[in-house]
């Protein structure tokens, strides 16, 4: 079972770090305004906020979408009017990323996921059942 969980949150950590990669590799730079600011609550009471952000791609259609993380910061990082660089992908600019911004986002998953992992194994590695047993004689 843990190794499942293990290769799961490194999937999961792998596609974003994918994502992210391929935005700055072919992704269309341009500036967009963040439109609203939206405010999630978890089951523990903790905040997130999500940006959502507006801007137009070099064929003149203009875009509104929401980034793909909430994080606490965005909240106090982010208000309605203020302009940010953005990569967007040319076949879909709904697929999009703010520059600067989901690499921290990136990089806590990272810490997050590093985290889950040492302590599913550490509690593995070192439980009492797996430790290797004297033989008395």
């Amino acid at each position: 079972m843990p190794h499942l969980l293990a290769v799961a949150l490194l999937a999961l950590f792998a596609w974003f770090a994918y994502r992210l990669v391929y935005l700055h590799i072919r992704g269309i730079r341009t500036t967009a305004t963040v439109v609203e600011v939206i405010r999630n609550e978890s089951h523990e009471g903790a905040e997130t906020f999500t940006p959502i952000v507006a801007f137009t791609t070099n064929q003149g259609t203009e875009i509104i979408a929401k980034s793909f993380y909430g994080t606490e910061d965005a909240g106090s990082r982010f208000k309605v009017g203020k302009t940010v660089d953005v990569l967007y992908s040319a076949k879909d600019p709904h697929y999009f990323t703010i520059v600067g911004y989901e690499v921290c986002a990136l990089i806590l998953l990272g810490l997050v996921i590093a985290g889950i992992l040492g302590f599913v194994y550490s509690t593995k590695l070192f439980r009492k059942s797996d430790l290797p047993t004297r033989l008395s004689s």
